[in-house]
């Protein structure tokens, strides 16, 4: 029995070495338990097993990790619970009061741990990253296509950097023993936020007769959908990534070099203003590396008084036209576009249209623009701009809109085709038609 607790308990080891706080109850059951407070919202449940308690203590005491007993909530957290996820709503209160005696507690146990040399580090999880089952990565390693994956998450950094205006973190991938098959999940601050799976059923017969060549590039198929899936997720949900921390040392950098105006923002705004600002600039893949410009923006309009963070936003993005215009613009300072027809745009603005009822005459445009090498762009009225680029955002998360007073004086514009309505008849459908 001995040999079998040691035996279970190195096979838990790397899950009760990442626990924060361990729960134990009848029957020999655990709950460990990962809470980072300035990354996660509430706790995330990483190991639900039975094991010596006895044993899982003195493992657990040579970590530093507490391990508390509480029958009741572990009872409940096994039957409601899952492994991997955040704890049920339910129970918030009650593990907070854990959680909050625990951290009181803390600094003591790791200063006694460290008295021991046995001091545990407690690193705040990535910001992104994607864990994934072991098939999957022995599939990948094995066909040579993990590099894909890995060069795609890095073009997906470097394109965060820039948009956040510093070193984004690189997004790990990690293996998680609980996926099983050809799953993965893919993590925001340590809370999953998407979990996938890619069929790997055919690979089982790749001695029976496959084309190598053919599984080769199948094996390259793979690992570009699990990036594409995580380049498309992160484009439509990066504005998770920027919290009150992440904005409060953006600050603290341009306090060094712009203390003035930095300081004048911070006594009119809000963290947490600045943070949904910001946010809105991410949305619609603004950079915001260009802070000097956006303080002294934000300064002026305090001076104003309170006004809704649309109209602020709105404001920051005429002060960096230049800015945005260049992202999309070529070596000889042309814009391609496709604009809106008069009518769309009339009844756009007059709220005449539900949004449903007009994403489809995008594609057509869109597409035309992406055959033709060029990044899909809008040009439309400041009146409908907000508007345009709300409704089309999780259907064409790439689409850039901007209004007509985006436009700087020494940019060209190409109009390349118009979105518009044809309305023949009572229901006709809506269209888009593209120049050449």
């Amino acid at each position: 029995m001995e040999l079998f607790d040691s035996i279970k308990m190195k096979t838990l080891m790397p899950y009760i070495a990442v626990s924060d706080i361990i729960l134990t109850g009848k029957d020999n059951y655990i709950i460990g338990l990962n809470y980072d407070e300035g990354n996660m919202f509430v706790p995330i449940i990483i190991l639900m097993e039975q094991a010596n308690i006895q044993t899982l203590k003195e493992t657990a005491s040579e970590l530093g990790i507490p391990v508390l007993k509480n029958d009741e909530l572990v009872k409940n957290l096994c039957s409601s619970g899952k492994v991997g996820e955040i704890i049920p709503e339910l129970y918030y209160r009650e593990i907070a009061a854990i959680v909050s005696r625990y951290n009181r507690n803390h600094k003591q146990i790791l200063t006694k741990k460290s008295d021991q040399g046995m001091k545990k580090t407690l690193k705040p999880p990535r910001p992104i990253k994607i864990e994934m089952s072991e098939s999957l990565i022995n599939f990948l390693e094995k066909l040579d296509s993990f590099s894909i994956i890995e060069n795609g998450l890095k073009h997906i950094q470097q394109y965060l950097s820039q948009l956040f205006g510093y070193n984004f973190p690189l997004i790990k991938t990690s293996l998680n023993k609980i996926l099983k098959g050809g799953e993965y999940r893919i993590l925001f601050k340590g809370i999953e936020v998407r979990r996938a799976s890619i069929s790997l059923d055919w690979f089982e017969t790749f001695d029976l007769g496959f084309d190598p060549d053919k599984i080769q590039i199948a094996a390259k198929a793979v690992a570009k959908s699990l990036v594409n899936h995580a380049e498309n997720l992160i484009q439509k949900r990066m504005c998770e990534l920027l919290g009150r921390d992440e904005v409060q040392a953006i600050l603290d950098r341009a306090e060094e070099k712009y203390p003035v105006v930095t300081s004048e923002v911070k006594s009119f705004f809000s963290l947490g203003s600045i943070r949904d600002i910001l946010r809105g600039l991410l949305s619609e893949q603004v950079s915001i590396r260009y802070i000097p410009v956006i303080l002294e923006t934000l300064a002026d309009w305090g001076n104003f008084g309170p006004a809704p963070n649309e109209m602020i936003i709105e404001h920051i993005r005429q002060s960096l036209k230049q800015q945005i215009c260049m992202e999309y613009t070529d070596d000889k300072q042309t814009l391609r576009v496709l604009t809106l027809d008069a009518v769309l745009e009339e009844k756009l603005s007059n709220n005449g249209i539900k949004n449903s009822e007009w994403l489809d005459v995008f594609t057509p445009g869109i597409q035309h623009m992406e055959e033709k090498g060029f990044k899909p762009v809008i040009l439309c009225s400041p009146i409908v701009r907000s508007l345009v680029k709300e409704f089309t955002r999780l259907k064409f998360p790439n689409l850039a809109v901007l209004s007509y007073v985006e436009i700087p004086s020494d940019i060209k514009v190409e109009p390349i085709g118009e979105v518009t309505l044809k309305s023949k008849h009572r229901k006709a459908p809506l269209e888009a038609e593209t120049g050449s």
